[in-house]
């Protein structure tokens, strides 16, 4: 569907610019060596961060007694002559990883130590992607090994891929089987020489690694595929049948667009590849105070208008692509043409700004609908000094107005623990929502006036998902499947019973950072398999990815199929 630099290179790098954003230069070289003293007080530190800042750091790693004997083994791990910044990432490891949590994170300082090169990743240059909990080629990068694709992981190393998922699991927190297998291939451990090394010690000889494959006739066979010295990511080779090129090319200056799939306009295809780069998302965080994203608003301006952006932030603001506006225009056009489906294509999105799920359902399937949706999940906010230090009294003072008894900066936040305190009155639902939404005036300009409310629903709804589909555009998933959408595609990474809302955090003599959660969610209060992992209607098996030839854009052809729809010219 996009070329391979939108899909494929955008994938495997961006995790990697991000712990590049995360480079601490003022901390010196990574391999000189910290005083124990000074160690010990950042382990004491990590510890009290976790302690102050997340909602339940003890929850899923067995109680606070097993977090603070976590906490003693690292202090027992730092040697008396001390440690460089390297090794001790790796003391702090499992301390993080007890949290179970994937948005509590500390960052690898392997990949801001000038050592690691994007080009040259090191690891297996096959491009692993997950059906049925397991690992199948989607890509390669040299088309010597086209033949690969399609072919599920066997072993590494002799280290069968049982194994793999279990020495995986360990490493950091993760959300469902779908993370942990999504942290393992993907742009993930596979991919990565460095980290490749470190969980399987069994490969001696770097400049190849033995892999064993089933390939799709269902034979095995163990190939030594070589370490490529240099990476040629537009040389990457991987099955594609549909292209939409004036999408492909809209996708590149906006986050978010539609298009039709056929010439009466009778499926249509919204794309949204990030929930960061949409104007009513920066009104917002300038509406409470968050400078903390002006960069990114700047980045997302220049993008594009191809031109860099004015000083004052409010005019950046202003000139940054509108979600409301595609979406009005989306609704318009599938009303004129009397389109019967919509497909929502949230397989690439890892997130961002949930607000966006509000604005594309209220377009959809109206104000009502929107509301009925609120008060019927669990948020749980934990207010600390790290909050404090992040967002300032605002979200303090304002959770405290019309309060009998105040909260103080220590104090979990239940006014939305609704579950367990029973529905709130439709008043209070209608009140808090308009309030937090007339902070994005493009949208709530719209919302007041009502014309758009609701203002064309087609026949059929599907949002396309993959274990990428996390974080906020897990919440968009889940609420769009709440107002009536079906889901299709392969489970997301994401849980909807899950901690969240980040914070950033560093340490002060490793220079070490990361985030941690402040906030705790429940989606599903009295499901709690589903809480773990969110099942699609139409789950993506291996033998329907096999039948359309492991096609990247398989989901679009499989909905299609399914509603009985036409791709190109139709009748």
């Amino acid at each position: 569907m996009f070329s391979t630099s939108t899909k494929v290179t955008v994938g495997i790098l961006l995790p990697i610019l991000l712990f590049a954003l995360r480079a601490d230069s003022a901390f010196g070289q990574s391999d000189s060596l910290i005083s124990r003293t000074l160690l010990i007080e950042d382990v004491r530190q990590l510890a009290g961060i976790l302690e102050d800042t997340h909602p339940d750091p003890y929850i899923r790693g067995g109680g606070k007694i097993a977090f603070q004997r976590r906490i003693w083994h690292a202090l027992e791990a730092i040697p008396e002559e001390g440690m460089t910044r390297d090794e001790f990432y790796y003391v702090l490891s499992p301390i993080i990883a007890s949290v179970k949590d994937a948005h509590t994170k500390i960052h690898d300082p392997y990949f801001s130590s000038g050592k690691y090169n994007p080009y040259a990743p090191g690891g297996l240059p096959l491009y692993f992607d997950i059906i049925e909990q397991s690992l199948y080629v989607m890509a390669v990068a040299d088309s010597s090994h086209k033949d690969l694709i399609g072919a599920r992981l066997v072993s590494v190393e002799g280290v069968p891929f049982k194994k793999l998922f279990e020495r995986q699991r360990k490493v950091k927190g993760f959300e469902n089987v779908y993370d942990v297998l999504s942290s393992l291939g993907k742009t993930g451990t596979l991919w990565l020489g460095h980290l490749l090394g470190d969980l399987v010690p069994e490969w001696n000889d770097r400049t190849k690694i033995r892999t064993q494959l089933a390939l799709p006739d269902g034979t095995e066979k163990e190939f030594p595929i070589d370490v490529p010295q240099q990476m040629n990511y537009a040389g990457f080779v991987y099955p594609e049948s549909i292209e939409f090129p004036q999408l492909e090319a809209a996708i590149q200056k906006r986050d978010f667009e539609y298009t039709f799939l056929d010439s009466n306009r009778v499926s249509a295809l919204l794309f949204i590849a990030d929930m960061m780069g949409y104007r009513e998302a920066f009104e917002i965080w300038q509406a409470l105070g968050i400078t903390t994203h002006d960069e990114k608003a700047r980045a997302v301006y220049k993008k594009f208008h191809g031109a860099d952006s004015p000083a004052d932030i409010n005019e950046v603001i202003a000139g940054i692509p509108s979600c409301s506006d595609v979406f009005r225009t989306l609704v318009e056009d599938m009303k004129k043409a009397g389109t019967k489906n919509l497909l929502i294509d949230l397989r690439y999105n890892s997130g961002g700004n949930s607000f966006m799920y509000n604005i594309l359902i209220y377009y959809l399937y109206g104000r009502e609908a929107l509301l009925s949706l609120k008060g019927k999940s669990l948020e749980i906010r934990k207010f600390s000094d790290h909050y404090m230090e992040a967002y300032g009294p605002a979200g303090l003072d304002e959770a405290n107005q019309d309060r009998a008894i105040p909260l103080s900066g220590h104090d979990y936040d239940f006014g939305a623990d609704n579950p367990h305190r029973g529905y709130p009155p439709r008043d209070s639902i209608v009140a808090g929502f308009e309030d937090f939404a007339s902070k994005a005036p493009t949208f709530f300009a719209e919302y007041q006036s009502g014309e758009y409310d609701g203002y064309y629903l087609p026949e059929n709804v599907i949002v396309l998902c993959s274990p990428a589909t996390f974080s906020s555009a897990f919440f968009m998933m889940h609420y769009l499947h709440e107002a009536g959408a079906k889901i299709l595609g392969r489970p997301s990474a994401q849980a909807g019973n899950c901690f969240g809302d980040l914070i950033n955090y560093q340490l002060k003599h490793s220079g070490l950072s990361g985030w941690v959660s402040h906030k705790y969610f429940e989606l599903y209060p009295d499901e709690p398999e589903t809480g773990e992992v969110l099942m699609p209607e139409y789950e993506m098996t291996y033998e329907k990815l096999a039948s359309y030839n492991f096609d990247t854009n398989a989901e679009i052809m499989w909905a299609l199929e399914i509603l009985g729809a036409k791709l190109g010219d139709s009748d």
